[in-house]
């Protein structure tokens, strides 16, 4: 999942509101004069600019409190109407052999312009971010940054499911270049109680026990995607909701940009993708 795709995407995504109507806008977003859902996320961005945080060395950033509830809840409204319907699929990922396997109890979609009808909310989202980020880190680095091309997954876990631990980009292996640069989450579960678990579970470098993170709604959590060993821990399966996030990568404007930062931990074998 989240393999590159270009932002053409999202400016036909702009194109078709104005021949479309949404099927249930939240009456709590303001939409702009042809019908997007005004998410603010580039102006929070550009406010808080937690790329600045990773170049000065911070192995990740932590955002609460982003774009505020009602359109965290918005987006949430989105991504439910989506698993309704039946537009998630079982979420693949890929061993340190290559190998795909499925991720047992976890289901995502990769959204495009043609899911605008019915979530509008994590689509203008995502235009806002892949619009500003990618400024925001060439701005910090003088490039390196694609302004083109970003990945996208919309997940959902379901109670006691898991993610094993991994980095999201190993940058090795004989497969395709993985041009995944910057991991970007945010997380849609209002009302989430750390007794629940779930947590975003952060093996940081030097740092003698994990980092737990609790994916509660209106979170923000950015990483280099080759560089951060990660997993997601289960959730109680007897009262825990599904637990839903979007995540947003920024890749390398070349092949060799994120393989060039890449730790040898990226390539460990006992760090399953």
């Amino acid at each position: 999942a989240g393999r590159p795709r270009s932002k053409m995407d999202l400016k036909v995504m702009r194109r078709l509101t104005t021949r479309r109507r949404c099927v249930c806008l939240s009456t709590s977003v303001p939409l702009n004069e042809v019908g997007v859902p005004e998410m603010g996320a580039a102006a929070r961005l550009r406010e808080v600019d937690p790329v600045r945080t990773l170049l000065r060395g911070a192995p990740y950033c932590v955002v609460d409190g982003f774009l505020g509830e009602a359109r965290a809840g918005a987006m949430r409204a989105d991504a439910e109407r989506l698993y309704a319907r039946g537009r998630f699929a079982q979420s693949m990922s890929l061993d340190e052999g290559g190998e795909a396997f499925a991720k047992e109890g976890v289901f995502s979609a990769e959204l495009d312009a043609g899911d605008f009808g019915e979530a509008p909310h994590c689509l203008s989202y995502t235009y806002d971010v892949t619009t500003t980020l990618p400024g925001l880190v060439n701005r910090g680095l003088g490039g390196g940054c694609s302004t083109a091309l970003y990945g996208t997954k919309l997940a959902v876990t379901l109670p006691g499911a898991s993610y094993p631990k991994h980095v999201d980009n190993a940058c090795g292996g004989a497969r395709e270049k993985d041009r995944r640069w910057i991991t970007c989450i945010y997380y849609l579960n209002p009302g989430w109680q750390e007794a629940w678990g779930g947590h975003l579970r952060l093996w940081v470098d030097d740092v003698d026990r994990p980092l737990d993170i609790a994916p509660a709604s209106d979170r923000l959590v950015l990483f280099f995607a080759d560089r951060l060993l990660h997993e997601v821990l289960p959730s109680d399966p007897q009262v825990a909701p599904h637990r839903y996030a979007l995540t947003l990568w920024l890749c390398g404007s070349h092949d060799t940009e994120p393989d060039d930062r890449a730790f040898a931990l990226c390539r460990s074998a006992n760090s399953p993708l």
